[in-house]
C-alpha cells in the first residue's frame, strides 16, 4: 500500500509514517509487530491462520510460533486495556481483528511490502566473525554512558517497569568452530560471562541468553526486529594447544556496519582473568555514570577449573532435563571444591536444588530440606558477592518457596535495584508477585522481562499463562500455554497451565486432554501435591487453581 491510513477505535495505522497512533500520538511498536497488526487490520473480521501471518510478516525467513506470539503480545500491550478484545485468539485456528476499520485501499492477501533499501538483508557469515571483545565492549559502555533516563513515575503497576534504556545489546554465542566434547561449552560460556558483566550497567539493556542464543545464525534484520536490539556482539574462540584465541566484532543493526573489530591471544590459563579484565574496562568506561553498579567480581578472579565447571553447570541446568540437572550439580560442586569462594557456583547450587524441589526427578521434590540447602547456598553467594543481583534474586525465590512472601519481595526489589535488567530477577519477581496474589503487578513484571528477554525460557510462558488466567484473560492464558507446550511438549509446567487455561476458557474436553498428557508425563501428579508445592498466598487463588485442575480430570 503506497501510503494511507486505517482507523479503528481510538487508533490510526499511518502507513505514510509506518506508525501506530493513539489519539494522534505515536505508540511504540516494533517493525514486525506493526506488520503483524497491519496484516490483521487488513483482514478485519476474519480468522487469519498462524501460517498465513508468518508468510506475510516473515516472507523470506524461517521462524517459529514464538516470534508470532511475541508480536501478538506486543500489539495487545500497545492497544492497551482493549487489546485482548481487538486482537482475539481463535484456539487452534489463528487470530482475528475484531473491530470495525475505516480507510485503506489495499486488497487483503496482497504481496507483503519489501524491505526498505536501508534495511540490511545479508546473512552474517561466520567466516567474517573476526574480532575481539575487550576494547569493543568498553566502546559500547562509553557510548551508553552518554544516554539519559526518564524519571517519570506512576501508580500503574506496569509503570514501575516502564523505563527503557536507550540502547539494547544482544551478545551471541562465541563460535567455537564446531568443536564438540570438552570444548563445546566454551563458546556459550564466554558469551554468558560477557552478558553477566554488561548487564550490571543500568544504562544498557542486554538481551538475556535464552533470546540471543536462539538467533546465533540469524540475519541482521531478524536479530534487530525479533530481539529489538540496536547492536550485536559476535565472536569466535579457539584453543590451540595452551593458547586461547578470541575475536569479536560490534555490529550496528540500524545500518549493518561493523563499528569495531579486534583480536586477542592469551595463555588458556588466563581465561577467567580475560572476563574480569573486560568487566574492569567496562567499569572504567562507565565511571562517571555507573560506578556503583559495578560488581565486586571485577576485582577478583576464580581459578580456571571453577570457572570452566560453572559454565558447564549453567548450560546443563538450563536444559530442564533430569539427567543433565544431576550433571549440573556435579559440575557446580566440583567448582566449589576448586574455589570455595566463587559466588556464581554457590548461586548455581541453590538454583539446582530449587529445580530438584520443583521437578519430579527424585524424592527431593517437595522436600523442605532441599529448600534449606538451596537457601544456605544462596545466602553464601550473597555474602561472598553482595552486588551479585542474580544470587540475591535466587535467595528471594527460595525464601518465597519457604512461605515468606514479604521478605522474598524485598530481596527481589534489592536485586532489581542492583540490576534492573537481570532477567532471572525479573522472572522470579514476576512469579512471586503472582503467587502472592498481585496478579496485575506480576503481568507488568512479565512484560518488563519480555523487553530484556524477548524469547525467554519456556517456563516464563507457563507462568505468564497463570497470571493471565488470574486476571480474567483465558484467551491470553491459553495462547501462552500453547506457546509453552509447542516448545516443550513434555515439560510439566506447560501441561499444567495448558490444562488450567483450557478449563478456565470453558473447554473441558481440551482440559481433560491436557490433563491426560500430564499424567502420561508424571503418573504421580496430584492436585494436593502440586498446590502444596506452589503455596499460593490467597485461599481464593488456591481454590480457583484446584477447581480448574479437577476439571481437567486430575486426581486429588
Amino acid at each position: 500500500m503506497a501510503g494511507g491510513h486505517y482507523r479503528f477505535d481510538r487508533f490510526t495505522l499511518d502507513l505514510d509514517r509506518m506508525a501506530l497512533l493513539e489519539n494522534g500520538q505515536p505508540v511504540d511498536l516494533r517493525p514486525k509487530a506493526f506488520d503483524t497488526l497491519l496484516a490483521l487490520v487488513e483482514r478485519a473480521g476474519r480468522v487469519v491462520s498462524k501460517d498465513e501471518l508468518v508468510g506475510i510478516v516473515w516472507p523470506d525467513v524461517i521462524v517459529n510460533d514464538d516470534a508470532l506470539a511475541q508480536c501478538i503480545r506486543d500489539i495487545r500491550k500497545a492497544l492497551g486495556e482493549g487489546g485482548q478484545k481487538l486482537v482475539k485468539t481463535i484456539p487452534r485456528r489463528g487470530y482475528m481483528f475484531a473491530s470495525a476499520v475505516e480507510g485503506g485501499n489495499e486488497v487483503p492477501g496482497s504481496t507483503p511490502r519489501a524491505a526498505t533499501p536501508d534495511q540490511p538483508t545479508r546473512r552474517l557469515s561466520r567466516a567474517a566473525l573476526a574480532a575481539m571483545m575487550l576494547a569493543g565492549l568498553a566502546l559500547i559502555a562509553a557510548v551508553v554512558a552518554l544516554l539519559p533516563w526518564s524519571g517519570e513515575t506512576s501508580d500503574d503497576p506496569r509503570a514501575a517497569f516502564a523505563r527503557e534504556p536507550r540502547m539494547t545489546l544482544a551478545v551471541l554465542p562465541f563460535d567455537a568452530g564446531g568443536e564438540t566434547g570438552e570444548m563445546a561449552w566454551l563458546g556459550e560460556g564466554l558469551a554468558d560471562e560477557v552478558i553477566m558483566a554488561l548487564s550490571r550497567f543500568r544504562d544498557l539493556a542486554v538481551i538475556a541468553r535464552t533470546s540471543s542464543f536462539g538467533h546465533r545464525d540469524a540475519d541482521l534484520v531478524t536479530i534487530r526486529d525479533l530481539l529489538g536490539a540496536d547492536f550485536v556482539v559476535q565472536g569466535s574462540v579457539r584453543r590451540v594447544d595452551d593458547r586461547l584465541r578470541l575475536a569479536v566484532q560490534l555490529v550496528d543493526l540500524s545500518t549493518g556496519v561493523n563499528r569495531w573489530a579486534n583480536r586477542f591471544e592469551r595463555p588458556y590459563g588466563d581465561l577467567p582473568s580475560v572476563i574480569d579484565e573486560v568487566a574492569a574496562d567496562l567499569a572504567t568506561a562507565l565511571a562517571d555514570r555507573a560506578r556503583d553498579a559495578v560488581a565486586e567480581r571485577t576485582t577478583g578472579t576464580a581459578v580456571l577449573m571453577a570457572y570452566e565447571l560453572t559454565m558447564k553447570a549453567r548450560k546443563a541446568l538450563l536444559s530442564f532435563e533430569r539427567e543433565q540437572t544431576y550433571e549440573a550439580l556435579r559440575f557446580a560442586e566440583q567448582a566449589l571444591e576448586a574455589d570455595p569462594g566463587y559466588a556464581v557456583a554457590w548461586d548455581l547450587v541453590a538454583q539446582i536444588h530449587v529445580q530438584f524441589f520443583l521437578q519430579p526427578y527424585d524424592n527431593r521434590r517437595g522436600d523442605r530440606a532441599t529448600l534449606e540447602v538451596a537457601r544456605e547456598a544462596a545466602a553464601k553467594a550473597v555474602a561472598l558477592d553482595p552486588a551479585y543481583s542474580t544470587a540475591r534474586s535466587t535467595l528471594g525465590g527460595v525464601v518465597a518457596w519457604l512461605g515468606d512472601y514479604d521478605g522474598a519481595m524485598e530481596m527481589l526489589r534489592q536485586a532489581l535495584e542492583l540490576n534492573p535488567n537481570d532477567a532471572g530477577a525479573l522472572g522470579t519477581y514476576a512469579d512471586i508477585l503472582d503467587r502472592a496474589g498481585e496478579h496485575e503487578a506480576s503481568l507488568a513484571a512479565w512484560d518488563a522481562l519480555e523487553k530484556v528477554d524477548p524469547a525467554g525460557p519456556m517456563l516464563r510462558l507457563a507462568l505468564t499463562s497463570r497470571a493471565q488466567m488470574f486476571t480474567g484473560d483465558p484467551e491470553g492464558a491459553l495462547a501462552s500455554a500453547n506457546a509453552c507446550e509447542a516448545r516443550a511438549p513434555r515439560f510439566q509446567p506447560c501441561l499444567v497451565f495448558l490444562a488450567i487455561a483450557a478449563a478456565a476458557g470453558g473447554d473441558e474436553a481440551a482440559a481433560r486432554e491436557a490433563g491426560q498428557r500430564l499424567l502420561d508425563v508424571n503418573p504421580h501428579f496430584s492436585v494436593d501435591d502440586h498446590m502444596e508445592i506452589v503455596r499460593l498466598r490467597r485461599p481464593e487463588d488456591d481454590a480457583l487453581m484446584r477447581r480448574h485442575l479437577r476439571t481437567a480430570g486430575l486426581p486429588d
